[in-house]
């Protein structure tokens, strides 16, 4: 394993698709209720293992402010794509448009994505459209 790489494995894995029970309003800018199973167990058996009031804490057990964290997961996508400059925003359109090129018809599959990447309907076509569009001027 390389370094600074977490392998997640079972029981901690994605499971079923999961969507939390109640109403989904998908233009809601926040997300509350349950979380998945399998995301509960992963983070009760991580603050077991080191325990913290935070999920995401610096070395020095606070957490992170909004620069040093997007500063962290950008240095963490970039060992995780072994060194290419990676972005959630471009992870976001890579999954939009295989949604589109493999699922575009499934309803359960595309409520499912647009839930967890809190995306509207409307959000997720336009990721779609925006790698799509060619500039003829």
């Amino acid at each position: 394993m390389r370094k600074g790489i977490v392998t997640v494995t079972a029981p901690f894995s994605a499971g079923p698709m999961y969507i939390p029970a109640g109403v989904y309003d998908d233009q809601a800018p926040r997300r509350s209720g349950e979380m998945p199973p399998a995301l509960v167990e992963l983070l009760r058996d991580s603050v077991r293992r080191r325990p913290r009031t935070w999920v995401f804490v610096n070395k020095h057990g606070e957490p992170y402010s909004r620069g040093a964290f997007l500063k962290l997961v950008s240095v963490t996508l970039q060992q995780v794509f072994d060194g290419k400059a990676t972005s959630v925003d471009l992870i976001r359109h890579a999954a939009s448009n295989w949604l589109d090129a493999n699922y575009r018809h499934h309803l359960g599959v595309l409520t499912y994505f647009r839930y967890w990447m809190m995306h509207s309907k409307e959000m997720q076509g336009e990721y779609v459209l925006a790698n799509n569009m060619n500039d003829d001027s």
